[in-house]
């Protein structure tokens, strides 16, 4: 049994029909209203999917970055490519998969086909994201990925096309500098590892005509629990 909790909650997964693609797919769609759960925020969220073969029987698995994953309940799909739960005693009531997260962690949802685990379909969002907007129209997040504290992907928008930039990392005074070109739709991504030594520093970003500052919180500092994932099984 994985350490990370998973709570089964009485009180639903839709996985129903929503456009219309020759491949199967699943998408993440928060609901509206939060939920407080042993005084934390609690972000509803439930699974839509379509197209899938029908017949065909999935297993669910939460998975998350440090590696850890749970497998939860199986699914057939219909004539119509949607998926029905299969658990009977559970069919005619909601169901909620509960899970603890942290600022900037992501969670993925993997379909998963019973008798090919070769065959799989994910989607995945990150539901307390650690991110600022500038006025100048940046969208900068950062995603934390170490069991640890330790490691991080810097995602960033907003950019020029080919837009050529530094990125300057600085840690009790030390500054580590990268030169970056934005890609073509103005996006960059950047992984980087830390030293748990250093319990905060500073992500800068240096343009031809500004300068962005996005603090970095690592170790200990980076892991408290933001809050939780509902997710509407049934």
């Amino acid at each position: 049994m994985m350490n990370r909790v998973i709570a089964w909650l009485v009180p639903f997964i839709v996985l129903s029909s929503m456009g219309c693609t020759d491949e199967p797919w699943l998408e993440c769609e928060k609901k509206w209203g939060e939920i407080q759960f042993y005084g934390k925020q609690m972000k509803r969220y439930r699974l839509r999917a379509n197209d899938f073969p029908e017949g065909k029987r999935f297993r669910l698995v939460v998975k998350w970055s440090t590696g850890e994953e749970a497998e939860t309940f199986s699914y057939v799909a219909n004539r119509k490519g949607h998926l029905i739960l299969e658990t009977k005693d559970i069919k005619n009531d909601p169901l909620y998969a509960v899970c603890p997260l942290k600022k900037g962690e992501r969670i993925e949802f993997v379909m998963r086909a019973e008798d090919d685990p070769s065959f799989f379909v994910t989607t995945s969002l990150i539901p307390f994201p650690n991110e600022m907007k500038t006025k100048s129209g940046l969208e900068l997040s950062l995603e934390l990925k170490g069991q640890e504290g330790e490691s991080f992907i810097f995602h960033g928008k907003g950019f020029k096309a080919k837009e050529q930039f530094e990125v300057v990392f600085t840690f009790q005074g030390v500054e580590q500098r990268l030169e970056m070109v934005a890609t073509e739709e103005g996006s960059v991504y950047v992984p980087f590892d830390v030293n748990l030594h250093d319990k905060e520093g500073l992500l800068t970003i240096r343009r031809e005509r500004e300068d962005v500052e996005f603090p970095i919180q690592t170790g200990a500092s980076a892991l408290g629990l933001a809050g939780g994932f509902c997710l509407e099984i049934q």
